[in-house]
């Protein structure tokens, strides 16, 4: 009975050491933890302003070094001008023609595999799109003019219509099984013209709207076409959240959202109004001279913007950091490069980085897919 209560009393013993061990190791972790978070941190400030953290970061003029290496590229001849498009698991692509209104499927290397859809008003066809959503194996395809949505399989055929959807959405991306996010235009007719009324909405599987959470009504006006005020909103999904830049000439500021519109973060970073050079602004109205050549005089429409936007384009790349476009000076970004500022996940800015790919970036199977032109581009990083 003695030997028992001395072995008992000493396993006691021992598991109380152990205990003290372990905690011991609990507290040097913990510092160090503490430790490397301060350093990450040194430009970041974090803060709880009513349940909200708000990671409030200085200038960092690190240069995040991200090595980008060209895959490959091809020419898609079949197709006149590429409106939209997007890639699948399995690398295949699914491009708009926005001309001639049909979809090219293509395999990773660009072979032509299918054309499908076109305009008119029987099964699988569409009035007047100028966008798509690829969602695992079925393409959505929002038709403005008959406010439906037509479904295609991922080999073309076509499965079904989605009617009765109030304002039709462009720019969807899927936050969860069951909701995704997207900008809803409806345009009216009212005494004094037309006015475009524009939502950005959580969605259901169905595309309809559940929760909005921009909303605005302008009137209709040419020449203020490319005032800032009239830009759509930048945003993305991500880890079941909604990430929204606040569209402002003054201000650098990004909003995580839960799928009930709750705020939940704020990251802030300092930033100084920038306003376009003139040669800049000459560019501008060259492009839109030329788009516009043969249909109205040039200068008809006017580059009108005076300021740039602080903020893009965002996006999150397979190692979960958050790469936002940010405006800077003409002569401070490489000729045919995005300025970016990497954030890690949670919102402290790591640096920036000049990336030399010339627009419409997408990040999909852990690679980047750019367009420019009529050209598809694969890239490593």
């Amino acid at each position: 009975m003695v030997e028992l209560i001395f072995i008992t009393q000493l396993n006691y013993y021992l598991m109380e050491e152990k205990m003290k061990f372990k905690k011991l190791l609990l507290l040097i972790f913990l510092v160090l933890l503490v430790s490397n978070c301060s350093k990450k941190s040194s430009n970041c400030d974090i803060s709880d302003q009513n349940g909200v953290i708000v990671y409030s970061n200085k200038t960092n003029d690190n240069v995040v070094s991200i090595n980008i290496v060209k895959e490959k590229e091809f020419f898609c001849d079949s197709i006149s001008v590429i409106a939209s498009f997007d890639v699948d698991d399995q690398g295949n692509f699914y491009v708009l023609d926005g001309k001639k209104m049909v979809f090219n499927k293509l395999d990773g290397n660009g072979k032509l595999l299918k054309i499908f859809g076109k305009r008119g008003t029987g099964p699988g066809e569409y009035g007047a799109v100028g966008d798509f959503i690829l969602i695992k194996d079925k393409i959505y395809v929002p038709d403005m003019m008959t406010k439906k949505i037509v479904v295609f399989s991922s080999n073309g055929d076509f499965l079904k219509f989605i009617g009765n959807i109030a304002s039709i959405p462009t720019g969807v991306q899927v936050i969860n099984r069951n909701q995704m996010i997207g900008y809803c235009v409806l345009p009216t007719f009212k005494s004094g013209g037309m006015y475009i009324k524009s939502s950005l909405s959580i969605l259901d599987s169905n595309f309809a709207e559940q929760k909005v959470l921009l909303s605005k009504e302008i009137l209709l006006n040419p020449q203020k076409m490319f005032d800032n005020d009239n830009e759509s909103p930048i945003y993305t999904s991500f880890k079941n959240n909604v990430v929204l830049a606040t569209n402002s000439e003054n201000k650098y500021e990004i909003s995580v959202l839960d799928t009930n519109g709750k705020l939940i973060k704020k990251i802030l970073k300092s930033f100084k109004k920038i306003n376009y050079t003139k040669n800049e602004i000459e560019q501008f109205q060259k492009k839109i001279d030329d788009k516009l050549k043969g249909q109205m005089p040039a200068g008809s429409i006017k580059f009108s913007k005076i300021s740039k936007l602080a903020i893009s384009w965002l996006g999150f790349d397979k190692y979960n950091r958050l790469w936002v476009q940010s405006a800077r000076e003409e002569n401070i970004t490489k000729q045919g490069a995005k300025s970016m500022d990497i954030f890690d996940e949670n919102g402290v800015l790591l640096g920036k980085a000049d990336i030399e790919i010339d627009r419409n970036i997408k990040f999909g199977n852990n690679k980047i897919y750019s367009l420019d032109n009529n050209k598809i581009i694969v890239w490593n990083y």
